[in-house]
């Protein structure tokens, strides 16, 4: 839950006894999800409890924006669009989880209500809100959840789509401070890529969290400038030493591939042998770690990913 999230930033207001008025607005907040459901039509229409609709414009008052990401967190959990919802349903089939048009409709007018200009001067203030933000324009543009557990996942958004998301992560990391998330950063840098190909501006993005032990290696996303396809690269071996080697990659500036290169391996390429020093190899898709390395792969008929 969003506000329980927020209830663990660090009080600067305190008031009188230690009892900030934030800390009491989230423990209020906390106590109608025990008995309401709120949605984002009861705040327009303001068919919303009182009581609700009181704490939700005092806290827009003081530039908080915890009743917005309360509000919107509910639209999401009441359409199966809830964090646990999402991977039980994916451990239970086994299959990465896609949006139906309903839900599609919710997350826009989610996207929307966050989106009003009434509310941006606290949205833009609250890393919750806009991980929030980010979260469902993720979902709207690219049909499926924002998901470091899987990896070489194909992406779905246009490039209008991509703009937007830049946007929201820009202000993300504008304010962030020492609260990074991780998958932020790397839809970050992701975006830089997709909107102008700036592939060392990405890699310079991601060293905020490269030392982050956490995933560093994992590639969550392929490179796609067109929706669902991965973009084909061509390379030159630079070295090789057991069953992994080093490409020069065509297209991609040689500093923002790391000095020796972009790293590859021979099973996640498909190939029966390691090719030799100065051989082109043809045809592989780009990722990006989280450790800021770009990283080649192939994808096998049936269009999954060898690992």
């Amino acid at each position: 839950m969003i506000a329980d999230d927020a209830s663990t930033l660090e009080i600067t207001n305190r008031g009188m006894n230690d009892k900030d008025e934030l800390s009491i607005h989230l423990h209020r907040i906390a106590q109608f999800s025990c008995s309401y459901i709120v949605h984002i039509a009861d705040i327009k229409n303001e068919t919303a409890p009182v009581a609700f609709l009181d704490l939700f414009n005092n806290m827009l008052s003081r530039n908080n924006a915890s009743g917005i990401c309360f509000v919107c967190q509910q639209e999401l959990d009441s359409i199966g669009l809830s964090g646990s919802a999402i991977a039980e349903y994916e451990n239970e089939t086994g299959e990465p989880f896609v949006l139906n048009k309903k839900q599609l409709d919710v997350c826009r007018n989610i996207v929307e209500f966050i989106n009003n200009v009434e509310y941006s001067s606290c949205v833009e203030n609250s890393i919750q809100a806009l991980y929030l933000l980010l979260r469902t324009e993720w979902m709207l543009y690219n049909g499926r959840p924002l998901s470091i557990g899987r990896e070489w996942q194909k992406t779905y958004l246009k490039k209008s789509d991509w703009l937007k998301v830049y946007t929201t992560c820009e202000k993300y990391e504008s304010i962030s401070g020492n609260s990074v998330r991780p998958i932020v950063t790397l839809i970050f840098a992701l975006a830089k890529i997709h909107i102008n190909q700036d592939y060392l501006g990405a890699v310079k993005t991601m060293h905020k969290v490269s030392d982050m032990p956490n995933q560093r290696m994992r590639v969550p996303y392929l490179i796609c400038f067109e929706s669902g396809i991965a973009q084909k690269y061509n390379g030159t071996v630079l070295s090789t030493h057991n069953y992994s080697g080093f490409f020069k990659v065509d297209g991609l500036p040689r500093f923002s591939e790391q000095n020796q290169g972009v790293k590859f391996y021979m099973k996640n390429l498909g190939l029966r042998r390691m090719p030799e020093k100065n051989e082109i190899i043809k045809e592989f898709e780009l990722g990006l770690s989280f450790a800021g390395q770009f990283s080649a792969h192939k994808t096998i008929d049936g269009g999954e990913k060898r690992e």
